[in-house]
């Protein structure tokens, strides 16, 4: 009785995506209490409250600040103008939360509700309606509630959402052609070009090639029926998308072709995400010490981020991330046993080994690099649990309800950024702003790094209009080039903070800043 009304209930689709969705937003709203609207942390995270910030007052992007030196930071450009090096995608999504809600943060909150129904819908695509049901709990539990994804402000559900677009698109695509099942897939391809642009390309390459074949086998590949129900909205999305990334790069670097991402590259960067590009690149000029650490840092971190033990460590998060280790040893064991290689699994795979190719030429890879291909990772993981289960609904329940309760004994301190603890660095960084935020009057921030500091816990991070602003961050240049911000800041208060080892900090106000 009970396995015909699961199996009843699980047909009814569209009302399972909206109890799915709803059960994400509400569950996280529940969650507020212990896991919080998160405080920016990563340095990642400032870059793309930047982003949100322009796009929610109206712009594409900022002006270059007169004194824009004092101002240089981490995954920030400030020439040819001001705006974060990544593309726009996340940034939007702030804006909207920042213009419905009055926060940020709720647009991540909006985007993981919608990744979650997007998940069930591309699982509902490749496998049998109970098990896309079951699928979809999955991708509930694990990524719809509490992860980094929905704790920071870095990304993942935007193009985890566009990518079970695309693959939820291309299996029912591969069954018929349709003008909206299509114009699924494209705006899913658009939105991971503006999200994930390479991983993202790649993903799209794999399943365009996969219904080229499809097509090709029933011989209606250039037929009129194609044109009109596949290849014209493909167009009808994309070639808008590329004119609007090509102004968009135009605004923010002056030329079309030109990325955001590319311009940073060459201005800042010494190394590529390679593991093929051991020796550092030229970079251009760069008069900020601390920024110039940054990245050497970075470059000088490869060789640690390449042994073999963090690769494991790698696989090991993301593990964590799109199953909890109790469902991911059952499937890794499981993939021993049974014929998980058939007629269902191997398209979406091969629709994935592209990017899957890609990322394993990464020093590192973190789980929003992977994202674009999270709905083909619970597809693949439900295929083999149906292998392993030989399709028991009995022990599926069982299966289910022992998930159900291990994932949520996971679930503790689940505040906590991905890799990194920075738990800290949020605290001081709060306990900052609000003894700034006491005294009265617009200040200046001169922020002096002293050796042994964690070059990680950046703290020169402005709003978009920097001279609206109520504090304004800035790095100490020493007497003589501080004395153009105390001319420039002329009606300002200004403070120092000091960075020093252990992450120890000294916060004081200068009476006389031309002094020191």
């Amino acid at each position: 009785m009970c396995s015909r009304a699961v199996s009843a209930f699980a047909t009814r689709q569209t009302l399972i995506l909206f109890l799915l969705v709803s059960l994400s937003l509400a569950g996280r709203i529940a969650l507020l209490p212990i896991a919080p609207i998160p405080e920016p942390a990563i340095q990642d995270e400032f870059s793309y409250l930047l982003a949100g910030e322009t796009f929610a007052a109206g712009r594409l992007t900022n002006p270059t600040h007169p004194l824009w030196r004092h101002f240089e930071t981490i995954h920030e450009i400030m020439r040819p103008s001001y705006q974060s090096k990544y593309p726009p995608a996340q940034g939007m999504v702030l804006a909207l939360g920042q213009v419905v809600f009055g926060h940020p943060w709720y647009g991540v909150w909006l985007s993981v509700g919608a990744m979650v129904g997007a998940l069930y819908w591309a699982c509902a695509g490749w496998l049998p309606p109970r098990w896309a049901l079951l699928a979809g709990v999955i991708a509930l539990l694990k990524t719809g509630l509490v992860t980094y994804w929905s704790t920071s402000y870095w990304g993942g559900a935007v193009a985890a959402c566009a990518g079970a677009m695309v693959i939820g698109a291309a299996a029912r695509l591969r069954q018929r052609l349709s003008f909206r099942r299509a114009l699924v897939l494209a705006v899913g391809l658009a939105v991971l070009a503006n999200s994930r642009p390479m991983e993202g390309a790649l993903l799209g390459l794999g399943v365009m090639g996969l219904l080229v074949h499809s097509m090709a086998g029933s011989r209606i590949i250039f037929s009129v029926i194609s044109w009109r129900q596949f290849w014209a909205p493909l167009a009808l999305v994309l070639i808008p998308t590329a004119g609007w990334m090509l102004y968009f790069n135009y605004r923010v670097t002056g030329n079309g072709f030109d990325t955001p991402y590319g311009s940073h590259y060459r201005q800042y960067d010494i190394s590529t995400p390679f593991f093929w590009d051991t020796k550092p690149h030229p970079q251009a000029y760069v008069e900020n010490a601390h920024v110039r650490a940054v990245h050497q840092r970075e470059f000088d971190s490869r060789a640690e981020m390449m042994a073999p033990l963090i690769r494991l460590k790698d696989f090991y998060y993301l593990c964590r991330q799109f199953m909890g280790l109790p469902l991911s040893f059952c499937i890794l064991f499981g993939f021993g046993f049974v014929k998980w290689w058939g007629q269902r699994s191997w398209p979406i795979l091969m629709a994935c080994l592209p990017m899957i190719l890609w990322l394993m030429t990464y020093v590192w890879i973190s789980p929003h690099y992977v994202a674009p291909a999270t709905a083909a990772f619970y597809i693949v993981i439900v295929i083999v649990l149906r292998r392993w289960f030989h399709d028991s609904a009995t022990v599926a329940q069982w299966l289910l309800a022992g998930m159900l309760l291990s994932m949520v004994w996971l679930y503790q301190d689940p505040a906590n950024h991905w890799m990194w603890d920075k738990r800290d660095y949020s605290a001081q960084r709060k306990a900052v702003l609000e003894k700034l935020n006491l005294a009265p009057g617009k200040k200046v921030v001169l922020v002096q790094y002293v050796p042994g500091y964690n070059i990680d816990d950046e703290w020169i991070y402005n709003h978009a209009d920097i001279d609206r602003s109520d504090i304004v961050w800035a790095h100490d240049m020493g007497p003589e080039r501080n004395q153009e911000l105390i001319d420039y800041y002329s009606g300002r208060k200004f403070w120092r903070l000091v960075a020093g080892a252990q992450n120890r900090l000294e916060l004081a106000e200068l009476t006389n800043p031309a002094r020191h």
